[in-house]
């Protein structure tokens, strides 16, 4: 943890890979030992030798997955290739999102950021949005982060945020007229980097998208696609799963920028005390763990401010 205190062991020949080692991205494990746990590795010098030594032990990389378990799931996926990925492609939609580039979940955003914001008022407030990309790219450097982030803030007065496939971030004016402070919004814009680096995003395109993800693949044209999936994916949530996973990777993002992490409770606190019985506000709320779970579960550090008092006047008055 923090302090340096060993909080659990691991035996190498325990270790199993959660995803696919892909350049650029955490390594996420888990151990035999405790299955419930996970361990996601950031930095790259520590992925490059825990990769050297589960490839000692186990073999070559690819070789980690060549356990019995997976080599028959492998055998009857490719069986039932057809009628397995039509049936089951909802019910798969994690390891489908983790398996799709991302290249091309990016040009499958972009399309999708058109569609479900071309009925939307963009705010111009030139300052704030300068404000706020500045915070999103201190965010992705102090992390070094390989991913492509776009901003998007919107003249809705409803208290929202989400993250779209392909690195889309919608923060909405409600949001921005609720937040008492930029440790609130670099909270909220934090997490919802967590959902893109997840690829929980993804995944909500997988659900979305059904067996039409399919054919766009094959195909390679994901114009139909874009078209059909862009507005029924602002209607899907995160399971609450999704959300706590979010959470702890999105502290840990702005633990590594130094910035201050309580941001996001206190606004969660404020919001369901003062909304949490309010119609406007339920899909904020319902999808999202107790407020209270969650600033016991990160009970949040001090850090440097995430702008200055002008900027933050700026990101206030932006759509205004």
């Amino acid at each position: 943890d923090g302090a340096g205190r060993l909080l659990a062991g691991w035996r190498y020949r325990d270790v199993r890979l959660q995803d696919a080692i892909r350049p650029g991205e955490p390594l996420r494990l888990s151990s035999m030992a405790t299955p419930d746990a996970r361990l996601t590795v950031l930095h790259p010098q520590a992925i490059d030798e825990v990769t050297r030594q589960l490839t000692a032990i186990n073999g070559s990389g690819p070789g980690l997955w060549r356990s019995l378990g997976w080599v028959v799931a492998s055998g009857l996926a490719v069986a039932g290739m057809v009628w397995g990925l039509y049936a089951a492609l909802p019910l798969a939609a994690r390891p489908v999102a983790r398996a799709i580039p991302v290249s091309w979940e990016e040009q499958l955003g972009d399309g999708m950021a058109v569609s479900a914001l071309a009925d939307q008022k963009i705010c111009k407030g030139e300052g704030g949005q300068k404000a706020l990309e500045g915070l999103l790219a201190s965010i992705v450097t102090a992390n070094g982060l390989d991913r492509r982030f776009t901003l998007h803030v919107t003249a809705d007065k409803t208290v929202n945020a989400f993250a779209m496939p392909g690195g889309h971030i919608v923060l909405l004016r409600g949001l921005l007229d609720d937040a008492r402070s930029p440790d609130e919004v670099a909270g909220v814009m934090a997490h919802e980097m967590a959902h893109i680096l997840e690829r929980h995003a993804a995944e909500r395109l997988v659900r979305a998208a059904g067996v039409g993800l399919l054919l766009a693949w094959v195909t390679g044209d994901p114009s139909s696609l874009i078209a059909g999936a862009g507005g029924t994916l602002l209607n899907l949530s995160y399971s609450r799963g999704d959300e706590s996973e979010a959470d702890a990777r999105g502290v840990t993002l702005l633990e590594t920028a130094g910035l201050s992490t309580g941001g996001l409770s206190s606004f969660f606190l404020r919001l369901e005390e003062h909304h949490g019985k309010d119609s406007l506000v339920p899909q904020l709320l319902s999808t999202h763990p107790r407020a209270t779970d969650r600033a016991a579960a990160h009970p949040g550090r001090d850090g440097r401010k995430p702008m200055t008092d002008a900027q933050w006047q700026s990101v206030k008055a932006m759509c205004r």
